[in-house]
């Protein structure tokens, strides 16, 4: 048997060890009152968020803003995306002041 540790490659030439690499861009859309776009690896995650902007009559909330959000992956939303929906909406609903803005909407958009 060997003493020395053998280091294995992997197809990308990453050893064992070593993460894929990390990137972060603020304000990659111009048209979105913020927006940010992380990449770990191959995989991209691009987040745009749009408002405090007029909410549609039978979306509006009297006393506090509306949270709408958006994700989209592949092709056809599926159910998937709905429950990642609704997990982002409940944490963001926690972090938001909505009683700031209401009768209001507030958008984000998450495109993987």
């Amino acid at each position: 048997m060997s003493t020395q540790t053998e280091v294995m490659t992997r197809g990308d030439g990453r050893t064992n060890a070593q993460m894929r690499p990390l990137e972060s861009e603020q304000s990659p859309l111009n048209r979105a009152d913020g927006s940010s776009r992380f990449s770990h690896g191959d995989t991209s995650v691009l987040v745009g968020i749009y408002g405090p902007v007029d909410v549609a009559i039978h979306k509006e909330q009297i006393d506090r803003t509306t949270i709408e959000v958006n994700v989209r992956a592949k092709g056809i939303p599926g159910i998937s995306e709905r429950a990642w929906e609704v997990k982002l909406r409940s944490v963001i609903e926690s972090l938001v002041l909505g009683s700031g803005f209401p009768r209001t909407s507030i958008v984000i958009s998450v495109q993987a």
